[in-house]
C-alpha cells in the first residue's frame, strides 16, 4: 500500500533477473525504490496464497531491500535505493558471485548522486532469507560513487553489470556515458 506517485505504473518494474540455481526471480521496482525476490517455482494458484512453491511461501515476497518505509519498518532516513535500475545477480564465477548489483540512480536523494552498489542478502539456508525486519543487510557490501558524488548522476535509466572476474561495466544513461571499473 505504498505508492509515492499516483500512477497506474505505481511499481514500475525496470529490471528482472533469474537465478537458475535458486529458481528465484529478482525484480527492480523503481517507483518504490526496492528490489524484490520471488519464487519462480510457484504456480499461479499457489501465488494467490501464502503457501506452495519450492520455498513454501506461495506468492509472497521472499526478500526485499532498499526502502523499509514501504512495509512500515523505517523512515526516509532508512531508505537505501532511490529510483534504482538494473538489479542483477552477479555470476558465481566472478568476484562477489551470488550477490546483487544495482545501479542506484539517486533520484530524490539529498544531495542527488548515483552509485553502483552490491548487497549480500542474509540467508539462513540455500535460497531462504532472514526475515528479521527491516530486511538486512544494514548497508551495501560495496559502493562505487565519484570522489565528488554529484559529478556522477543519472536520475533515470542506467545500469551496471560485472563483465569479468573483477571488472564492472557502468552505463550512465542520462549523459550516454559508458565506463569500466577494474579491480
Amino acid at each position: 500500500n505504498f505508492a509515492p506517485v499516483q500512477s497506474t505504473d505505481w511499481i514500475h518494474i525496470n529490471g528482472i533477473d533469474y537465478n537458475k540455481e535458486l529458481d528465484q526471480i529478482l525484480l527492480s521496482c523503481k517507483s518504490i525504490s526496492e528490489i524484490w525476490i520471488i519464487d519462480h517455482s510457484t504456480t499461479s494458484s499457489q501465488a494467490a496464497t501464502h503457501e506452495g512453491g519450492k520455498y513454501e511461501m506461495g506468492g509472497d515476497i521472499l526478500y526485499r531491500w532498499g526502502n523499509p518505509r514501504t512495509y512500515n519498518k523505517g523512515t526516509r532516513l532508512d531508505q537505501k535505493f532511490y529510483s534504482q535500475h538494473n538489479a542483477n545477480w552477479i555470476s558465481n564465477d566472478f568476484k562477489d558471485g551470488g550477490r546483487i548489483m544495482v545501479f542506484n540512480n539517486g533520484l530524490n536523494r539529498m544531495p542527488a548522486y548515483s552509485s553502483v552498489e552490491i548487497i549480500n542478502p542474509p540467508m539462513i539456508g540455500k535460497g531462504l532469507y532472514n526475515k528479521k525486519l527491516p530486511y538486512g543487510p544494514v548497508s551495501p557490501n560495496w559502493i562505487y560513487k565519484d570522489s565528488i558524488p554529484e559529478k556522477f548522476f543519472s536520475g533515470f535509466k542506467s545500469g551496471a553489470s560485472r563483465i569479468s572476474k573483477f571488472n564492472t561495466l557502468i552505463c550512465s544513461g542520462l549523459n550516454g556515458r559508458f565506463f569500466e571499473l577494474d579491480s
